[in-house]
């Protein structure tokens, strides 16, 4: 007898190993490394395998390679545990005068505090949000008489541009960089507040803030959901940054918006006696404090090196073997590598990863499903043929050497050697 697992047929009798379609395959590896003469018969192998023939076999046909970390991260197990716990103990509204709710209260306020120190600012700047394209909302639909916005930011900036009249475009060169004769024009124009992206999320290009503030006295808002735990960040230059925890192994449905007291915000769900008036809604406190947790480990942990090295990796065996264009090289956040592929279109690409267990992206998750060559690869000059053949690879602390050697073994298989 035997069963096909991911396509492949184990027999059985042969190998003694009966696996369950729900089997953790962790578990399924350790197993198979502990009978490796019987793994070797099923392998078709005439002697014993050694560990690196078991792991490229466990990630042939076992492993799901995630590289789509600039969309979204796996949480911490210690951040799942630390909130199923809550949620489980500790449910009561925050806003509940009795005991249980000022449990919730207790936790809710601790954990701000936690996030204020974390980040270096007042408590009191702290502000609780669904998500950080809501805080981002927040801080540019307010009625300031004149804004200026990248042309590449995330859509929950710049599409302020589109609906209002009042909003300047910042253009970029082509590593995806603000020009600075522009933001020297916009303080010129008399613009009250410049809303950008520390790091864009499609190309990993770094905004240097540093270098608009030099050249603008108003506002300054950074989108640093890319940022954190990656690149340095401060909020002595800035006056107001949303943060997403669901980018940096937290949980998703939650955002967190620093502000200033000099920063004006829209008021989007009303209701009173939430975030201090500023935003209706019962905050989800299981959610805060995973989101806290989550901060603490990612500025603790500063594995920034270790992902640089592996995207670095990377670019090194894809430039060894396949025709591709590095785009923005110069300046960028370690995690994340956009990369246009000569040789192949990029939905057929991203079908054929997607076939063999590896997810990456074609951009930035909130643009997905959309025809449109990206608006930001257009920005920085990417013919529309490179546009359309245009992956994202976005790595994590979690992912290995073996996987991008993986990665790299099954691009090559696709495209077809250069």
């Amino acid at each position: 007898t035997s069963r096909k697992v991911v396509g492949w047929p184990i027999s059985v009798k042969c190998a003694q190993i009966f696996i369950d379609d729900t089997s953790d395959e962790r578990l399924l590896f350790s197993h198979v490394l502990r009978t490796r003469r019987v793994a070797g018969i099923a392998l078709g192998q005439t002697r014993v395998p050694n560990e690196e023939m078991l792991a490229n076999f466990f990630l042939e046909y076992f492993m799901k390679i995630y590289l789509d970390n600039a969309s979204s991260t796996p949480m911490d197990n210690d951040v799942v545990e630390h909130m199923t716990k809550i949620s489980t103990e500790i449910y009561a509204n925050p806003s509940s005068v009795h005991s249980l709710g000022q449990k919730a209260k207790a936790i809710l306020e601790d954990s701000r505090e936690k996030i204020a120190n974390l980040l270096g600012c007042s408590r009191e700047n702290v502000i609780f949000t669904g998500s950080a394209s809501e805080a981002n909302s927040m801080v540019v639909t307010y009625p300031y008489s004149k804004i200026a916005i990248s042309a590449i930011d995330h859509p929950s900036i710049h599409e302020i541009y589109e609906i209002r009249e009042n909003v300047t475009e910042l253009n970029v060169d082509s590593e995806g960089e603000i020009l600075e004769k522009d933001v020297i024009k916009a303080q010129e124009n008399g613009v009250e507040l410049i809303a950008t992206s520390h790091i864009n999320s499609e190309l990993g290009s770094i905004t240097s803030l540093e270098k608009i503030r030099k050249n603008f006295k108003g506002l300054i808002h950074s989108d640093s959901v890319q940022a954190i735990g990656k690149v340095n960040h401060s909020l002595e230059i800035i006056d107001s940054m949303t943060i997403s925890p669901h980018k940096f192994h937290g949980p998703k449905g939650i955002g967190i918006l620093i502000a200033k007291d000099q920063v004006k915000l829209s008021k989007l769900i009303l209701g009173k006696n939430r975030e201090r008036n500023r935003r209706g809604g019962t905050e989800n406190v299981a959610a805060v404090s995973g989101a806290a947790l989550a901060l603490e480990k990612v500025l603790k942990e500063n594995r920034s090196e270790y992902i640089t090295s592996l995207r670095n990796y990377f670019e090194m065996r894809l430039n060894e073997n396949l025709k591709i264009k590095i785009n923005a090289s110069k300046n960028r956040a370690p995690h994340i590598s956009n990369i246009s592929f000569y040789d192949i279109d990029g939905e057929l690409l991203l079908f054929k990863l997607d076939m063999n267990n590896i997810f990456v992206s074609s951009g930035s998750a909130c643009n997905s499903g959309s025809i449109e060559p990206s608006r930001v690869l257009k920005q920085i000059g990417l013919t529309d043929k490179l546009n359309r053949n245009s992956i994202r690879f976005s790595f994590s602390k979690n992912n290995t050497k073996s996987e991008v050697d993986f990665v790299v073994k099954k691009l090559i298989e696709i495209i077809g050697k250069r």
